[in-house]
């Protein structure tokens, strides 16, 4: 979403975040930290948590995993 890929409403940010938001809450779930997968119950609360400066690791292990599958998505095209 920040990087403007995923939008509801691109010429209004509050409202696209906020539709966005609720999308995600009702419609995704994640793996938490013991690997378990967990309900969204407040997407504000989980991407405050993702980024502090103690999950920029975490951040980028994410983008490379992404990356990756991107790339053998992109190759099976």
């Amino acid at each position: 979403m920040d990087e403007g890929i995923l939008f509801f409403d691109e010429y209004d940010d509050v409202k696209n975040r906020n539709l966005m938001q609720h999308f995600l809450e009702k419609n995704f779930s994640y793996r938490g930290d013991g690997g378990q997968q967990a309900p969204l119950k407040s997407v504000t609360r989980e991407f405050s948590e993702a980024k502090g400066y103690t999950y920029r690791e975490k951040q980028r292990r994410l983008l490379d995993r992404f990356i990756k599958r991107l790339e053998i998505r992109k190759q099976h095209i």
